[in-house]
């Protein structure tokens, strides 16, 4: 199964993003802190197995902009081909739909089916991890750590084993054989004790039953006035609240009263008084404001016909404004007249100063392209002939000190050497010395074999030992316990024969070994004695010979073959050396020949372009860029020239058209001023605008008057019509009347507020069986009499609770007897608790033989998963291990039915996990990891999810695992999570770029 895309809606950071991912076996994704990478790791898993419920410790990763949470992914496999799984929120995972190539759509029960029996547990176990599940070892103590990867074995993460601990946990908490704190075990002391106090209690049983009957009947009586004392309480609440409304309820009729009395005042409009005062004030102020506006409007036409305006103001704005324009241009061009006048001074002044350095006064020389490009090509020649020159004299100078020093090294060399004869006489001595090795070489191989039967018959001598006494002691041992069984059983016989056999056997056999075993040590023994006297004879030869002589002798000869071997080499460098002098020294007559060829190619040149005879290519050069620059400068000079004149024929028109604007308005005209000329206009100008914006404000402001007296006169007109509708509305046609009927409507709607307080504070004290006409009935029925009857209720509870305090105190004794004969209980709750405590112990009873059954399930289920699955999982990590420790450690061990494994070095030594180094325990878990998820999935290979597992393995282990990590790529998709740019590329060239915004 491969992963081809991501799409989140909505998950942690991500909003509407998608990842196309390629069809490479891995896929890298690379991103810096707080990218969001994790994020992505927990997308998949919840698209895949559900969002964490809200009652789990695992992050939601809700979106954190609001929005639709949840995403899809669109997987393909070969069962079912290409495959989109959509998880939104809904319900407690949230809702998922599968679309399928077909058309079809799926939900949970086929997404179950493709995941097969994987759920979240075993995938975050085997397929999905990162830095943290690998340090997290590191806080584990060596039984954790072996029960940790026991369980990942079994179901993905510690799931088994979290089950078996906390079954464990239950069953210590229920019952143990010898323990008190334990439910099971304080239950059944609770049990007992309730049966001893069942028997004490049937002793007391009779006397208890007469002060039972006794307290009953007093409870009657009690009961009894209860009752009456209940009606009487309830009578003297029912006066109390009669006292306390008795003034309201005597107001509220006088003001009934009243308000019958009232003269008709209804129909009237609310607020109808004051409705009238605001309208009556509002057309008194509509009036006032109708005569101001009429004065305002004579005013403004007054002063409007005292204003005159030129005829052809347009016209005459259109000119000042086309010559205020030009005032700016006026001066940029007299400005830059001055700059040009004082530039062509400047240009001639440097034309003559570039003359001068010329240093040719009539100079006619040619620069047209063609010279140049001449004079370019003989320079480059020039610039090659020199290099190659200086190149050919270093290498002359070169080769002539190479040659000179070879020469004296050859020379030197010779003199070293031996001579023929000294040289035979040192081979002949060190051929008669050779055999001295070979005896050297026959003492080695006897202390060897010295060695080797010193650590035989130590080996013998231990093992006579050890297993002797090992034999004897587990038969001693074994014989007693066997004795002591049949001593029990009243077997007395038996049980010495047994002793006495066992006892003769173990003599016998121990004198057996004993005597194979010293016939063994004799031989040893023998031959290290025969192995000495050899050595013995060996070492005499050896003394009898010279070693130091020959060791001089053989280093002479050697030297000289060194030597001779270098004077050959030598010689063979110097024949090369004189070779490459003699090439230097040609090489450097051609290049004097190019040259003078050169130099009758410039002359040529500078003959054709009339430049003077003898000087270099460079400064020929020279000549002609001063000769381009005088000719440039010359034509700049004219250019400025022209420009300058056409400036003054502008400046000459602006003049003459200001002039005529002021001829033609009688303004006085200055010669030599053009700025003050336009001033002038501009100033006549403004005040003929001034002029006609104030008429036209007063023409404004005369339209608004106008218009402000016709809305006041509209207002006034609607402020009468809203008065007579009032009138209308309270059927009156005066004022005068309108007013006495307003007068009478306030008073009554004072009255009916008052009366509404009043009901408001009798209606909180009625109750369900009274209504309000009858609580005011009883008030003013019981007026007189009230003050009497609530005294005579007072009385008749007093006595009542008199006699109810004797009976009580009567009551209290008997229950003191009781309690003294119960000592705390009494009999049926001592029956009652008896029957509690034995079904409580039945329950936990049940509840541990529950948790039993389950223990021996899991046992049962983890021989079943040793024999079968673990030596699988065991061999591919241990294939795995071996590699990325380049062979360091060799061997992966889990015995069975000790829920740990044991790692083995290349030396020997057995480690367990919590004894490697932090590095070495990740790369056994990791090992660990991939051969589950190789073992696990036979059938479907699905993505495995990694961030950042190599941090800590150094370079070599890393690159081992990379290469792991692309073998098992080849079975199932990879998708690689790290923040490292090297590690990115050392994985794959291509990743994507996680950037986090």
């Amino acid at each position: 199964m491969k992963i081809i895309k991501l799409h989140i809606y909505g998950f942690g950071r991500f909003q509407n993003y998608q990842i196309e991912l390629p069809r490479d076996p891995i896929f890298l994704i690379l991103g810096e802190n707080e990218a969001g990478k994790s994020t992505l790791m927990a997308f998949i898993r919840c698209i895949l197995f559900g969002f964490p419920t809200k009652q789990s410790n695992e992050l939601r990763y809700e979106p954190r902009l609001g929005g639709r949470y949840g995403g899809s992914i669109v997987i393909e496999s070969i069962k079912y081909g290409r495959v989109t799984i959509e998880r939104i929120s809904g319900k407690a995972v949230g809702d998922v739909k599968l679309y399928f190539e077909d058309g079809t759509i799926g939900n949970e029960v086929e997404l179950n089916l493709i995941l097969g029996e994987i759920d979240r547990t075993t995938y975050r176990g085997i397929y999905s991890f990162g830095l943290t599940d690998l340090q997290s070892l590191e806080h584990l103590h060596s039984d954790e750590i072996n029960k940790f990867m026991f369980g990942v074995g079994i179901a993905g993460r510690n799931n088994l084993l979290e089950i078996e601990k906390k079954n464990e946990k239950v069953l210590q908490t229920l019952y143990k054989p010898t323990g008190r704190k334990p439910i099971i075990n304080e239950q059944v002391s609770k049990v007992i004790e309730a049966e001893e106090s069942m028997a004490s209690w049937r002793k007391k049983r009779n006397q208890y039953e007469q002060l039972t009957n006794e307290r009953a009947s007093l409870a009657k009586r009690i009961e009894k006035g209860n009752d009456v004392q209940l009606e009487l309480n309830r009578s003297y609440r029912y006066f109390e609240k009669l006292r306390s409304i008795a003034l309201v309820v005597q107001n509220k009729k006088m003001y009934e009263n009243r308000l019958e009395q009232l003269p008709p005042y209804e129909p009237f409009p609310v607020d109808g008084l004051q409705r009238l005062e605001a309208l009556n004030e509002n057309c008194v102020e509509a009036e006032g404001e109708l005569n101001v506006y009429r004065k305002k409007l004579e005013l403004i036409f007054t002063e409007k016909q005292k204003l005159v305006i030129s005829s052809n103001l347009t016209e005459l704005e259109q000119s000042v404004g086309e010559v205020k324009e030009s005032r700016k241009l006026y001066e940029t061009k007299k400005d830059e007249l001055g700059l040009l006048l004082q530039q062509i001074q400047f240009e001639q002044q440097e034309y003559r100063i570039m003359l001068d350095k010329l240093g040719y006064d009539h100079a006619d020389f040619e620069t047209g392209y063609v010279a140049e490009e001449k004079l370019t090509v003989l320079i480059e020649q020039e610039v090659k002939l020199k290099q190659h020159q200086i190149f050919l004299q270093s290498q002359y100078e070169q080769a002539r000190k190479t040659l000179e020093e070879k020469e004296n090294i050859v020379k030197s060399l010779k003199l070293q050497l031996l001579d023929e004869k000294t040289k035979l006489d040192l081979e002949r001595k060190v051929a008669e010395q050779s055999t001295e090795k070979d005896l050297k070489q026959q003492l080695a191989f006897i202390d060897n074999s010295l060695q080797t039967l010193s650590n035989q018959s130590k080996y013998f001598q231990k093992e006579k030992n050890s297993r002797s006494t090992l034999l004897f002691v587990i038969g001693i041992i074994t014989s007693v316990l066997g004795a002591t069984i049949l001593i029990f059983n009243d077997q007395w016989l038996l049980a010495a024969v047994l002793l006495i056999t066992v006892v003769t056997s173990l003599i016998l056999s121990k004198w057996a070994t004993n005597k194979s075993l010293h016939a063994v040590l004799n031989d040893l023994k023998q031959e290290k004695e025969k192995q000495e006297e050899n050595k013995l004879k060996l070492q005499e030869q050896l003394k009898m010979r010279n070693n130091s002589l020959f060791e001089h002798d053989h280093m002479l000869l050697q030297r000289d073959q060194e030597r001779r071997e270098q004077l050959q080499l030598l010689k063979q460098t110097l024949i090369e050396a004189t070779n490459h002098f003699e090439y230097s020294c040609k090489e450097l007559d051609k290049s004097e020949i190019t040259m003078t060829f050169f130099q009758e190619q410039l002359g040529t040149w500078a003959n054709d372009y009339r430049y003077p005879i003898g000087l270099d290519a460079t400064h020929y050069l020279k000549l002609l860029k001063m000769m381009e620059e005088l000719k440039k400068k010359n034509r700049q000079i004219s250019f400025i020239e022209a420009k300058a004149s056409s400036l003054k024929m502008d400046l000459e028109k602006l003049e003459k058209k200001v002039e005529k604007l002021c001829m033609g308005l009688s303004l006085p005209y200055n010669l030599e001023n053009f700025q003050q000329n336009v001033e002038r206009l501009s100033n006549y100008l403004s005040s003929e605008l001034e002029k006609e914006k104030v008429v036209q404000r007063f023409s404004a402001e005369a339209n608004q008057f106008k218009e402000a007296i016709q809305s006041v006169e509209a207002k006034r007109n609607q402020y009468q019509l809203e008065i007579e509708k009032l009138w209308k509305n309270a059927h009156v046609n005066t004022e005068e009347e309108f007013r006495q009927k307003g007068n009478a409507w306030v008073e009554s709607q004072e009255i009916k507020a008052k009366l509404r307080v009043y009901n408001s504070q009798i209606i909180p004290v009625l109750s369900s069986d009274t209504t309000l006409e009858q609580l005011e009935s009883d008030v003013l029925s019981y007026q007189d009499i009230l003050e009497d009857k609530i005294t005579e209720i007072e009385t008749n509870l007093t006595s009542l609770r008199a006699e109810e305090r004797k009976l009580l105190e009567r009551v209290a004794k008997i229950e003191l007897e009781i309690a003294e004969l119960e000592e705390g209980s009494n009999y049926s709750l001592s029956l009652h608790n008896l029957e509690i405590e034995k079904g409580i112990l039945n329950v936990e009873v049940k509840k541990w033989a529950l948790h039993r059954t389950v223990q021996f399930l899991i046992d049962e289920a983890k021989k079943v998963y040793e024999k079968e699955r673990q030596p699988q999982v065991v061999k591919e990590a241990t294939r795995m291990f071996k590699y990325l420790t380049d062979g360091e450690y060799i061997q992966l061990t889990a015995p069975i039915g000790e829920q740990r494994f044991i790692v083995e070095r290349q030396d020997g030594l057995k480690f367990q996990p919590n004894e490697l180094s932090q590095g070495t325990k990740e790369q056994l878990y990791l090992a660990l990891r991939f051969a589950l998820a190789t073992v696990h999935s036979k059938q479907t290979s699905f993505p495995i999810l990694m961030d950042d597992i190599l941090v800590n393995f150094d370079r070599e282990r890393r690159l081992k695992a990379i290469e792991l990590i692309k073998e098992i790529s080849k079975e199932h998709q990879i998708i690689f999570f790290t923040c490292h740019p090297f590690m990115a590329t050392e994985i794959s060239n291509h990743h994507f770029l996680l950037t986090g915004k």
